[in-house]
């Protein structure tokens, strides 16, 4: 029987595959489609797990919650406007973390050092998607930050997370939490993902990544966490709650953007804003819902 990972892996060099006939234009096209689906959608049942994970046992109302879910998604945003490199390095830091709790977490508990080893894992993904799209990194960056930043710190930065992981997988390996089979599919992963990186276009490469590798299994893991199992029912219990969250993201995302139109920031700048934004919220209330499970 095939498994989960297996598929991803062809469903990867499928996509890499894909590259070979289609523009750079035409790619970032088909990347966006998958970002404003099925991306924004794995984090739009937000305000239920925020219910759940944070007010189980107090009563508060759903306008409650959504005014405490809008005021640090706006205060984020604002972040990249007011701040943009403080607001970058931690997006950055954030999503690292998200990246690899959400790819350990059902190996390894909620220690300090496992929490170190997510960070160090998805960090190392981001930098190594950086340190192999150099040129178009620092293009997207500058946009952001309007900071020129020096190729070699994606260099710096895939040095360190990989020696932090490099240190704690033989740990783990050797105090018996991770397999030695565990561990060579994992670094096989990385050779994946390096070969997408390294010939998919930057934007392509982080979509192929973010949806399959992590928006998929995140919704998966949601799902089981709030009806119990995974299932076509579930699933459609899902959806209904997610859609409305979603619709108004996408809504509220051509809104700003068309009030934006003329001025100094771009598609991408915006957008990318928006995702950081919402990936601040999405990452605590997601670790609360690891934390409950443990």
């Amino acid at each position: 029987m095939v498994k989960t990972r297996e598929i991803l892996i062809i469903i990867t060099f499928f996509s890499l595959w894909l590259t070979n006939y289609f523009e750079a234009g035409s790619q970032s096209i088909l990347a966006f489609s998958l970002l404003f689906s099925v991306g924004l959608l794995h984090g739009s049942n937000d305000l239920q797990l925020l219910g759940r994970t944070f007010f189980k046992k107090k009563k508060t109302t759903f306008y409650t919650r959504l005014a405490l879910y809008l005021a640090v998604v706006f205060a984020a945003f604002s972040l990249f406007f007011t701040a943009p490199l403080l607001a970058l390095f931690l997006f950055i830091g954030v999503s690292g973390y998200h990246f690899g709790e959400q790819h350990w977490d059902e190996y390894l508990g909620r220690s300090p050092l496992n929490k170190l080893f997510f960070a160090a894992y998805g960090l190392g993904i981001l930098f190594l998607l950086f340190f192999l799209n150099p040129v178009e990194t620092s293009q997207v960056i500058e946009q952001l930050t309007q900071f020129a930043v020096p190729k070699m710190w994606y260099a710096y930065g895939l040095l360190i997370a990989a020696g932090l992981f490099a240190i704690i997988l033989p740990y783990y390996i050797g105090a018996k939490m991770i397999s030695p089979p565990k561990a060579v599919q994992e670094l096989f992963l990385l050779v994946v993902f390096a070969v997408l990186f390294r010939w998919a276009s930057l934007v392509w490469a982080f979509t192929i990544y973010f949806i399959f590798w992590h928006s998929v299994p995140s919704i998966k893991e949601q799902v089981a966490y709030l009806y119990g199992k995974v299932n076509k029912q579930s699933v459609k219990k899902y959806l209904r709650g997610a859609i409305w969250v979603w619709l108004a993201s996408i809504v509220g995302l051509v809104v700003f953007f068309k009030l934006m139109e003329g001025g100094n920031q771009s598609f991408l700048t915006i957008f990318f804003s928006f995702l950081g934004a919402i990936t601040f919220a999405h990452t605590v209330i997601i670790a609360r819902m690891f934390d409950q499970q443990e």
